[in-house]
């Protein structure tokens, strides 16, 4: 056969397919649901890789209850398309119909390794983590997926999405409360509950047991908020032993800095780099 019929030939092969699937598809939005599946196994066995035959295939038998046979037809799927994040979805899901948490969780760090970014692979991996009694593994996982999920709209994140990063985000809490819990008890006992006070409303907020409320309204705190601390913006010289000595000691360290010739000329260059700083204005 010539060039030109091979390419004729593939190119009516190509346009059958799809007129197969066009057909199918119809079939199964028309209630006609046998009729669907003769025509995705018929799809089939035309093109043994064919994506939507392999996923209708596969979800068809799962709603059955026939997960093996689903994991079956989207092993193929993954195979044949192994960067296709709908398909490693469904095949994970189907690994955990089947209690098959191993697998599962390879599956959905796939996804993880495909789109870092990707909620509900990072969901997933923690809920195979958490069957398969990997705590510190599935806090994290949580966490990953909680912080991915801040800056999303929650109008655009499904229902079953939002369940999930609710339990997600209490799991977290609850395993961040033991671990301070743990590490603060033996410092408790030696020094009392009433020293560490503060601590314990540190943790508490941190970890959502306690609300949020700043001593001073333009205070941001970052990571860690610790309350109970005075709200100043000076401080008194006499509250600190050390400053005395620091400023008697000023003549010795100027020439030390400037008995070097290199030390110099970095002190050179910040005078002519100082632009007016206030901060600035004392060096020699």
């Amino acid at each position: 056969m010539s060039a030109n019929a091979n390419a004729n030939a593939n190119a009516t092969s190509t346009l059958d397919l799809v007129a197969m699937e066009a057909s199918a598809l119809a079939s199964y939005e028309s209630g006609d649901v046998q009729d669907a599946l003769a025509k995705f196994r018929n799809l089939l066995s035309m093109c043994q890789t064919h994506q939507t035959a392999l996923r209708f295939l596969a979800f068809e038998v799962g709603l059955r209850g026939d997960h093996a046979a689903a994991v079956g037809f989207l092993v193929r799927a993954a195979d044949a398309y192994p960067q296709d994040l709908v398909v490693l979805f469904d095949l994970g899901r189907a690994q955990v119909a089947l209690e098959q948490w191993t697998m599962a969780l390879d599956t959905f760090e796939r996804m993880v390794l495909l789109d870092a970014g990707n909620i509900d692979a990072m969901l997933h991996c923690g809920h195979c983590m958490e069957r398969l009694g990997q705590t510190q593994d599935v806090a994290l996982a949580y966490l990953r997926a909680t912080r991915a999920a801040e800056g999303l709209d929650p109008r655009q994140i499904p229902n079953e999405t939002k369940r999930f990063l609710n339990y997600a985000l209490e799991f977290v809490r609850t395993y961040l409360d033991g671990e301070i819990e743990l590490s603060l008890a033996p410092i408790e006992s030696e020094f009392g509950r009433e020293a560490l006070a503060r601590i314990r409303k540190a943790a508490d907020i941190y970890v959502g047991k306690r609300p949020l409320e700043r001593a001073h309204a333009k205070w941001r705190p970052g990571l860690l908020y610790v309350p109970d601390l005075p709200v100043r913006t000076w401080f008194e010289r006499g509250e600190f032993d050390w400053v005395e000595k620091v400023e008697s000691a000023v003549d010795a360290v100027r020439d030390e800095l400037l008995g070097d010739s290199w030390h110099r000329r970095f002190v050179q260059a910040l005078r002519r780099s100082r632009g007016g700083h206030p901060g600035c204005q004392n060096v020699p």
